[in-house]
């Protein structure tokens, strides 16, 4: 299988773009997976009609259209918010009409954390029954730093104790959050415990964040093309 074929591009790198122009680009790259983002905070604003029947079948639709497929959902939200299990549910019903497996999504603040991983336990024993995988992501900024290191995501996994829960690591996410930490070390600790991966580069110019190329940045996410 080639790397292209392993490759899914997230949609939220076009946040603000026509989502009918931002397939027929991931398309013409030669990519034939895309991951839809839903990130809170990152995105435009969601509600529940973003998460509605309609919206999936227009979205399937768009894939049909572009031949594209679709296997995991940004959908980053804070999980000890007071609606965080129903608004969660949520998501992963919507991940179900889509025909998806992986939930991607950060935590939460880590003064919050014995929160998370109690509405965690709740969570995936839904997601279970629907066929879900909620992979949990290190945090990219403080608002999500109950999972900064990889052994953080290990200790929740520990503590849920869940088939069905699992890490997707971003070692772009390492930079702005502990930068500290060597993003490609951590990516190793945190392999044998992911079901999915975010890949990007992070550069640093005056305290603000760009993503260049890969192999261009702080993030050394070529390393992972060799793991």
């Amino acid at each position: 299988m080639s790397i292209l074929q392993r490759l899914a591009i997230n949609t939220a790198i076009f946040d603000g773009h026509d989502l009918k122009t931002s397939l027929k680009t991931i398309k013409g790259l030669g990519v034939d997976n895309v991951e839809f983002a839903f990130n809170q905070g990152y995105v435009g604003t969601l509600d529940s009609d973003m998460f509605s029947e309609t919206h999936a079948q227009y979205l399937l639709s768009l894939l049909e259209k572009e031949s594209l497929s679709t296997n995991a959902l940004g959908c980053t939200m804070n999980l000890a918010a007071p609606t965080a299990v129903k608004d969660f549910m949520m998501r992963i019903d919507f991940a179900a009409l889509l025909g998806v497996t992986y939930l991607n999504t950060c935590t939460g603040p880590i003064a919050d954390r014995h929160i998370i991983v109690n509405n965690l336990k709740v969570l995936t024993e839904y997601a279970e029954e629907k066929g879900c995988v909620i992979c949990i992501e290190n945090g990219g900024d403080h608002n999500f730093n109950a999972f900064a290191s990889a052994h953080d995501g290990v200790r929740i996994l520990s503590e849920v104790e869940s088939s069905v829960l699992a890490l997707n690591f971003d070692p772009g996410n390492s930079v702005s959050l502990a930068p500290n930490l060597s993003p490609g070390e951590e990516a190793q600790i945190a392999l044998p415990f992911c079901r999915h991966f975010h890949i990007k580069d992070v550069q640093v110019h005056d305290d603000r964040f760009t993503f260049p190329p890969l192999g261009k940045g702080l993030s050394t996410t070529n390393l992972l093309f060799n793991l």
